[in-house]
């Protein structure tokens, strides 16, 4: 049976205001999102301050898919304790010739990497150092390099100055996502490079591929019909992927695994193409609203949207007629989608809340008993509703469902 979606918020439910906008370029919060995706980035870095060697040890490790732990012989360094957990990431760039030490020994984990050194490790692993070195070597060759692969998109280009954790976090998702080189020898000569198109250290090394497309479904609906796909799944131009994503409507880009035929969706994001226009429910005017046009105020001008008749509606996550009464929600918000920026809505996007004043949850029958002559709802595990909750913009439990 399919199920239905509830969520309950507890906190106060802010009102933003209409404004129309499109998909940003990509900057630290999003290049962080993504590492922690792919596994690059966990929960135990620490992404503030200015990037260490140890780290970046780490990192350079991490993007070529090798298991740190599973590195076997002692530390050629003495200042590298087998405690720190950067300790075998940094034996292992040792022995793979990405980081040296800085002599007698000594390794200094905890010393500033600068914008140029950090470049010269990821123009290695993508196999550019050849290319580098003829460009006239370390530093300007190598920034030279890294300013044609477009890994310095997003970073300020002063090879001489530390490089901060946040735009490590740029150059890093750049340097996955960058096709890796190969050379094409003839004889001794290197002189002849070749970069591999759609072969990248994501796709070669950490083995997640990448795909983009229309999100037409999830396991709840679908932008071309009332059916979802299989539960837990999501659906982008008819291919299936386990996941979720709240982006149903957009146009998106998947990273995702493969374990034989079925794929695992890693991070589902969307892209540049989208444009989105949203409307707060008390800013819509509802004596102008029609299943074919929409009207609302924009700072006390009243304002039209037309409505093709080729746009698709979902109401609260569930796939609904086009009609004044789904558009105009008492409390809520209705968003207009163009997932293909050619100046015409696909996709509506209505949520519309109800307020209701609780005495608590039962966790033995499931209900969540409602003051003032509201009928308790069942939210129990074996209820209709797949339910989320929320407190302060936080996923919470449901015994935080409590009179305030």
């Amino acid at each position: 049976m399919k199920k239905r979606i509830m969520s309950v918020v507890l906190a106060i439910l802010f009102m933003f205001p209409l404004y129309r906008i499109q998909a940003a370029e990509a900057n630290a919060d999003l290049a962080q999102e993504k590492l922690t995706a792919f596994g690059v980035l966990t929960s135990d870095d620490a992404v503030k301050g200015d990037l260490n060697r140890g780290q970046l040890a780490m990192f350079a490790v991490r993007m070529l898919g090798i298991d740190a732990s599973q590195i076997n012989g002692a530390t050629p360094f003495t200042d590298t304790p087998a405690g720190d957990k950067r300790t075998p990431s940094i034996t292992a760039a040792y022995h793979a010739g990405l980081l040296k030490g800085t002599g007698a020994g000594i390794f200094e984990p905890d010393g500033t990497v600068t914008v140029a050194q950090a470049v010269k490790v990821m123009v290695n692993l993508l196999g550019y150092s050849r290319f580098a070195e003829e460009k006239g070597g370390y530093p300007g060759g190598y920034m030279i390099t890294a300013d044609r692969l477009k890994l310095l998109k997003g970073i300020k280009a002063d090879g001489s100055r530390s490089l901060s954790m946040q735009e490590a976090m740029i150059l890093f998702l750049n340097t996955l996502e960058t096709d890796i080189m190969e050379y094409d020898a003839v004889g001794t000569d290197y002189s002849v490079f070749q970069s591999e198109k759609n072969r990248t250290l994501l796709s070669e090394k950490l083995k997640i591929k990448s795909a983009q497309g229309i999100l037409e479904a999830d396991e709840y609906t679908s932008i071309y019909g009332t059916g979802g796909c299989a539960r837990g799944n999501i659906q982008t131009d008819g291919i299936a992927y386990l996941g979720n994503s709240d982006l149903l409507g957009m146009h998106v880009e998947c990273y995702y695994t493969e374990d034989g035929d079925q794929r695992k969706a890693l991070y589902v994001g969307e892209t540049k193409k989208n444009v989105t226009f949203c409307v707060d429910a008390e800013d819509i005017n509802a004596d102008g609203v029609t299943k074919d046009r929409f009207s609302y105020f924009e700072n006390n001008d009243l304002k039209e949207e037309k409505i093709p008749r080729s746009a698709t509606l979902i109401l609260n996550g569930k796939q609904a007629a086009i009609s004044k009464e789904n558009l105009t929600p008492a409390i809520g918000n209705v968003t207009f989608t163009d997932h293909n920026n050619d100046g015409t809505v696909d996709v509506i996007s209505v949520t519309s809340y109800e307020t209701l004043v609780v005495n608590g949850y039962s966790k033995e029958s499931g209900l969540l008993a409602v003051k003032y002559g509201k009928e308790s709802e069942d939210i129990g595990p074996d209820s209709d509703f797949d339910v989320f909750i929320f407190k302060n913009g936080k996923k919470a439990e449901a015994d935080s469902l409590k009179e305030w």
